[in-house]
Order: structure tokens, then sequence, then C-alpha cells
């Protein structure tokens, strides 16, 4: 083994227990549900993990994609981990200025959800209901049925039609039938804990179901294991006070990974329990931080670096075209799909596009401005009343920020989902006289 191999073997294992010793020495728990300690540990798991797989040449698949070059491999690595051990260290800063730990606070006190509240709960699941009928009336097929009667091949295109090709604003769609679907699910599951009513039970099995079948509906199988996480995440803020309780949550993941080893079988046509268990692991742990090793090969051989263009530009008030990024790193890396109706996109850690942008200027800067903004964001949002709403918010925003780990930065920078869904439950609270401030 090489020096530099050694070097990388000693980095991996002994970043992660240096990071978990300072947060603990700083009383930050990482058995504990929070926005920022959440996206860190996503971050370990999709945005850190792979790389020992791919330096050392352990997932054939993305050796045949061509990530082989071990010395760009360890650098991507080194970004990815000093983006999670900076963010560790922003948290600990802004825990100490604000002093706060950033888990939900006062859940020994969760207001129960009076009438007008529920009555706006149902008013708007009766709206994504209607949103869904509208939506299935205008697709000719769905995936999911077609999935299990005609094999995932016929499904394919199915799918496509559903998303990409779907005649219409299909974001607005997704953003009843999805996001605020779940969001409805995680409140409603809440107030049934606190409560145990049969009305309230009946309404929680309807919301469920029905955010399950639009998870589902396009045979896509990880949307609906991050909603179940979502309800497992919902029970333990409520009943469990956002601790994670190690045993129960090592049971959970194994149903997941159950549950995404039978879906590739069904969906995504693997031969064998054995292929299936394989594509599963490569997908969750090198399938994100794959596309990071030809951002470090592309930028700036191929293409100078974007110096902002790859942001949004909303209404096109700034003097430039957005640089579709993923886009043109998948066409770099499969010139195949050029020409053809397959158009691939390679999103990676936020980090990447920092990278495309600015080089390692990007990336130094990055974990820097996306820890002080989850630590900041997080602490005005535990200033509200905690109630069933605000914890499904506030699981839904756990969920949401996961996506730092494989997912460029500019998608957050205008947030369609998080403006509207604030806004729903922000003008929820103040309807039904539920909205308070906590300020000591």
């Amino acid at each position: 083994m090489y020096a530099v191999d050694v070097v990388f073997v000693l980095l991996f294992f002994l970043l992660p227990v240096l990071l978990i010793a300072i947060l603990q020495v700083n009383n930050i728990s990482v058995i504990s549900l929070s926005i920022p300690m959440f996206s860190i540990q996503m971050l370990f798991v999709l945005a850190y993990m792979g790389y020992f797989f791919l330096y050392f040449g352990l997932d054939d698949y993305r050796a045949e994609e061509g990530v082989t070059i071990q010395n760009t491999i360890f650098i991507a690595f080194c970004y990815s981990a000093y983006c999670i051990f900076s963010i560790g260290i922003v948290m600990v800063i802004f825990s100490k200025v604000l002093s706060t730990n950033f888990t939900p606070q006062n859940l020994d006190n969760i207001a129960v959800m009076n009438r007008l509240e529920f009555f706006l709960i149902v008013l708007l699941f009766s709206t994504v209901l209607i949103v869904l009928t509208v939506y299935l009336i205008k697709i000719p097929k769905i995936a999911l049925f077609t999935a299990i009667l005609e094999g995932h091949e016929a499904a394919k295109s199915v799918r496509s039609d559903m998303g990409s090709n779907f005649p219409g604003k299909y974001h607005w769609y997704s953003l009843f039938m999805h996001e605020i679907a779940a969001l409805l699910s995680y409140t409603l599951f809440s107030s049934w804990l606190i409560l145990r009513t049969k009305m309230l039970g009946v309404f929680m099995a309807a919301a469920f179901l029905l955010t399950s079948f639009t998870m589902l509906m396009a045979s896509e199988k990880a949307p609906f294991v991050w909603f179940m996480i979502g309800m497992f995440f919902s029970y333990l803020i409520t009943v469990n006070k956002g601790k994670i309780p190690v045993v129960k949550c090592s049971f959970f993941v194994v149903i997941c990974f159950i549950v995404l080893i039978l879906a590739d079988v069904l969906f995504m046509g693997s031969s064998n329990i054995a292929s299936a268990m394989s594509s599963v692991m490569s997908r969750a742990l090198t399938g994100g931080i794959t596309p990071s090793y030809f951002y470090l090969e592309y930028f700036p051989l191929y293409e100078d670096f974007l110096l902002g263009r790859s942001f949004p530009n909303p209404g096109q008030i700034f003097s430039f075209e957005p640089y579709h990024l993923t886009v043109e790193i998948m066409n770099w890396v499969h010139p195949e799909h050029i020409g053809s109706d397959v158009i691939g996109t390679a999103p990676t850690v936020f980090w990447g596009e920092m990278y495309a942008n600015y080089g390692g200027v990007g990336v130094v800067l990055a974990p820097l401005l996306v820890g002080s903004a989850l630590c900041i964001f997080t602490f005005a949002f535990n200033r509200l009343r905690t109630t069933p709403i605000t914890i499904g918010l506030y699981t839904w925003l756990i969920l949401h920020y996961k996506d730092l780990a494989t997912t460029g930065i500019s998608s957050f920078l205008f947030d369609f989902k998080l403006i509207v869904l604030i806004a729903i439950v922000v003008s929820i609270l103040i309807i039904s006289n539920r909205f308070r401030l906590i300020l000591n």
C-alpha cells in the first residue's frame, strides 16, 4: 500500500471520530434529530462513505463509467470531508452564540390541534385529492401498474410521460401530490399520536395511503422510502422528543433496505436479490458522488469556471443565460445521449456546483455559507410554538435539506417548495389563532 493510500485510510476513519468527539464535547448530540445534524449525517452516508469504494475500485459499475484516477477521487474525498467537518464546526460556533443545540424545542408541551386547524388541514387534504384526480386524468398510464403488469422496460416511457414529458406545469402537481401530501401525513400522524381519536386515525390513514400512492405511482422507490422515514421522524419528534433510539432505528433501516431491494427487482429489472443489493448499495453510496469526480475532471480543463452562471436567473433579471450544469456534465460523460430523447442529469453533493463556478475558493466557502444558513434558519424556526403542523413542517425540512448531499446549492437559493410550504403552515397557524413566538 502506497503512502497516499495510508493517508486516505487514516483520514477516512479518523475524521468522523474527531468530528463526533468535538460535537459531543460541545453538548451537541449526534443521535438527536435536527436539520443541520441530519444534513451532516446524510452527507456522511451519501457523500463520504462511497469514496472508499471508488478509491479502491470496489464498485465495478462506477469504474466502468471511468471513475478510476485515484488522485482525483482523493481530492473529491477531501472536499467532502472538509465540507462535513466545517458544517460541524459552524454548528458548534452557532450553538454557543445562540445557546441552543438546534433540536426541536418545547416538545413537553405540544399544543393540541383545534377544530379550525383540523378543518383547514382537511380542506388542504381535499385539495390534494382533487389535484391528484386531475393529474391522473391527464396521464395515459400509471408507471406503477405498468411495471407490475408489463415489466420495468415498459414502465420507463410511462414514467417519462408522468414527469418530464407531462403536458403541463408538472412542478405544481408535484408540489401538491408529493410535498403537501407528505406534510399533511406527518401532521395528522403527529396529532393522532397525541390524541389517538378515531376521526384523526381515519384521516391519518387516508393521508398515509394517498401519499404512499403518489410516492409510488411513478414506480420510483426512493420517494416512498424517504416518506416512510419522514413518518418515523414525526413519531420520534412527537413521542421520543427528537431522540433517535439506536436499536429501533437500526431495525427500521433494515426494513427500508429490504423494501429498496424488492422494489429494485420489481421496478428496475434486477435479475435476483444479490444484484438488487449491489445496485441499491451502489446507488446509495456512490451514485451521488460519482459526478463530483467528473466535475473535477471537466473544470477548468474543458470549460472555464462558470463564475455563477449555473445559478438561477428568475425573470432574466441578470445578464446571463443559465448554464445547465448537470445536463452538460452528463452529456460530456455520455455523449451518446446527445440528440436522443434521453435527457440525463448529473447532480452531485452541494460543493460540486460551487467548485464548477469558483474552483477551490467556492468549495472553501460552500460549507461555511450552508452551515450558517441551516443553523440560523433552524434557530428561527424553533421559535414557533410547537404544534402538530410545525412538527410536520420540521419533519419535511429535515428531509428537504438532506438533499444537500446529492444536489447543487442553487436548488436552495430560490426554493419554491420551501416558500410555499412555509406560507401554507404560517397561514394555517394565523387563521386558527395558533401562531405564537417563543422568545425566551
